[in-house]
Order: C-alpha cells, then sequence, then structure tokens
C-alpha cells in the first residue's frame, strides 16, 4: 500500500528517522477520502515550507504551513506554486481563503513533528548541528597531524648514516 511505502515499513520508519534527525522536522500531510474515510499520508519537503504561522494570541499553536515550491511539466515549463496548508489541531471557526498570500488548502492537514531546539521555537533544530563545530576543530587537527607527519618524514629521509656503519 501506499502509506506503507510512505510511513508503515520498516524501511519507511528508518528513513524518517533519518530526515528527522538530519532536517529536525517532518510534516506529515493527510490525504483523506471523503467517501471510504480512509487517509493516505505522505510527507512535505522541509525545504519548501516557508513558515509557520501561529494564534497571535498563543505562539505554541500552529495554524498554517506556508508551503512553496516549483513544479515543471513534462513540456518543461515550470509553475510556482504556494499553498498554506491547515494544521491538522486547528479549530478555529473562521477559514480563510489565503494566508500571506498563500491560498489555504482545507483539504489536506499536516502534522509537523520536529526534534531538537526549544519549545517556543516553530522549526525543529538538526541533531547534527551541534556536531558540525566539533567536526570542523577535529578535521583541522587531523590536518595539523598530517602536516606534523609529513616533516618528520622529511626530517628523518634527511638523516644518513655513514657508509662504512652497519646497521
Amino acid at each position: 500500500s501506499k502509506n506503507q511505502a510512505e510511513f508503515t515499513s520498516h524501511q519507511s520508519r528508518q528513513l524518517k528517522e533519518i530526515d528527522l534527525r538530519l532536517f529536525g522536522n517532518i510534516f506529515f500531510v493527510f490525504f483523506i477520502d471523503g467517501a471510504s474515510g480512509r487517509v493516505r499520508v505522505r510527507t512535505l519537503p522541509v525545504d519548501q515550507v516557508d513558515e509557520i504561522v501561529c494564534n497571535p494570541e498563543d505562539a505554541k499553536e500552529p495554524w498554517f504551513y506556508l508551503r512553496a515550491w516549483t513544479q515543471m511539466d513534462v513540456d518543461g515549463k515550470s509553475t510556482l506554486y504556494k499553498v498554506a496548508y491547515v494544521d491538522w489541531r486547528y479549530s478555529q471557526d473562521t477559514k480563510p481563503t489565503s494566508v500571506r498570500g498563500y491560498s489555504v488548502d482545507w483539504d489536506h492537514p499536516i502534522y509537523h513533528v520536529k526534534t531538537g531546539g526549544l519549545g517556543d521555537m516553530r522549526f525543529g533544530v538538526s541533531e547534527v548541528y551541534p556536531a558540525l563545530d566539533w567536526a570542523k576543530a577535529y578535521k583541522m587537527f587531523l590536518e595539523d597531524w598530517a602536516t606534523l607527519a609529513r616533516a618528520y618524514s622529511r626530517f628523518a629521509h634527511k638523516l644518513t648514516l655513514p657508509s662504512n656503519k652497519m646497521v
């Protein structure tokens, strides 16, 4: 099934765990069949979510996810789409048709999973991010060590023993 390929198989769960560690965010989109009630789950690419719009009175209550992406058709023509998806917990009586210039899609709610960061941050932070400074420092250490090893090697090659001595 399509949900298994995206969400419930062992491999897809492993891939989602990697995505969460690397990007700090996963945006699940629910495609609900009105007739049968069946739900198909997909995810949005993290780099396509421009902004998370929250309740103006409660910054911890997300309302909309603003997504922009360019799609190319078979003829090579590209089209820019700007869509605001509603949070799956949205419970306001008002249903705007647009949010900050993005048309609202009321039929496909989003469930956002984030990791890292602080409680009041709208986006998660990659678990890899804190390791970047250590990785750069270790890279510099290894480069310095290689330079030192080359210098020792040149020094060792310049040492010569007298030709009449046996080693």
